[in-house]
């Protein structure tokens, strides 16, 4: 899911993406997110800089995977539609914690 085989248009984000169907009819979407990446290298450089040792083992088998997010559905989609389900979710997860704690609603 890692060998991304197109890229999103008509976002400002530049985000690459695969999709791929599997055998018992459920799809794959993986999406990379090439800020989110940048900045999950930096945050592993930073905490290797305050550390005694740097780990390039544990750096190798990670840094493939930054900025990375991988779902599974049963609907088949585009990645673009997935993508913007997943940007749209966070506007749901806002609303909830106004509800719930702001409002004082159960």
């Amino acid at each position: 899911m890692l060998d991304f085989e197109d890229c999103l248009r008509g976002i400002d984000k530049r985000i690459r993406c695969k999709k791929v169907k599997m055998g018992n009819g459920r799809f794959l979407y993986s999406f990379r997110d090439s800020w989110k990446a940048q900045a999950e290298d930096n945050s592993f450089m930073d905490r290797q800089r305050r550390s005694d040792s740097y780990d390039k083992k544990n750096y190798d088998e990670h840094c493939g995977s930054y900025g990375t997010i991988v779902f599974e559905s049963d609907l088949d989609m585009t990645c673009a539609e997935v993508y913007a389900c997943y940007e749209q979710r966070w506007q749901l997860e806002m609303f909830f914690d106004v509800y719930k704690n702001s409002l004082d609603f159960g």
